[in-house]
C-alpha cells in the first residue's frame, strides 16, 4: 500500500480544514484518507480503508506524534 501525505493547501477532494492542518493523505494514488484534527491529542479519521487503518495511522503520526487518540468517522462507502 503506498500511502503519500498531500502538502499542498488547494486540492478538492480533501476539506479545507484538513489542508491547513496537514492532515490529507492519498492512498494507493486513489483513496483520499483525512485527519481532523479535534484538539491536542485526538483526531477523526474519514478513510475508506479500515483494514489498514493501523498502517495509514502511523503514516500520520510519523507527524503528528503528540496525537493518540483516533476516532473513525461514520461514512456512506
Amino acid at each position: 500500500m503506498k500511502i503519500q501525505r498531500i502538502d499542498s493547501y488547494v486540492d478538492n477532494r480533501f476539506e479545507e480544514v484538513v489542508l491547513k492542518q496537514h492532515g490529507a493523505f492519498l492512498i494507493d494514488d486513489t483513496y483520499p484518507c483525512q485527519f481532523f484534527i479535534c484538539d491536542m491529542g485526538s483526531a477523526i479519521i474519514d478513510c475508506h480503508d479500515e483494514c489498514n487503518i493501523g498502517e495509514i495511522i502511523d503514516a500520520f503520526r510519523f507527524y503528528a506524534k503528540h496525537i493518540r487518540s483516533f476516532t473513525l468517522k461514520t461514512a456512506d462507502y
